[in-house]
């Protein structure tokens, strides 16, 4: 069953183009992680590894970039269903911007009800921490 989980959109003090700058490349990325949500952090610029509880260690990579507007991220075959992840910006007056994160999952009904209020958590957090970080 496919799940999509999405944040509010997000206001961010900064231009799209440094953060499309920091969000493509995953060693700039770690910092926007929830730590409560992606424990064990460890990043090259395409891919990245962490752990979630309940769910253990996952894997993402950069699928697809369009250049000051959407990153697209996949899993690295590590979970048992499919996931991809984007995060959508656009830009605003006074060099401002605003984001919003999407996740979407092929879960089965059980996976959904054990996991699914924690993607969500997730998803908000990101775009939380996101929309705070410098840029």
């Amino acid at each position: 069953m496919e799940c999509k989980y999405e944040s509010k959109v997000k206001a961010v003090a900064g231009n799209v183009e440094n953060i499309y700058s920091r969000l493509s490349n995953f060693s700039r990325l770690g910092a926007a992680m929830p730590p409560q949500f992606a424990k064990d952090w460890v990043a090259t610029e395409t891919d990245c590894h962490f752990t979630i509880d309940k769910l253990g260690r996952v894997g993402l990579k950069i699928e697809d970039m369009q250049p000051y507007s959407v990153i697209k991220y996949g899993h690295d075959g590590s979970l048992p269903f499919d996931l991809n992840l984007w995060v959508q910006m656009k830009p605003m007056e006074d060099n401002n911007s605003c984001l919003k994160v999407t996740l979407k999952a092929n879960l089965n009904p059980l996976v959904k009800l054990a996991i699914g209020s924690k993607l969500q958590d997730m998803v908000d957090k990101m775009a939380e921490t996101m929309s705070k970080s410098s840029y």
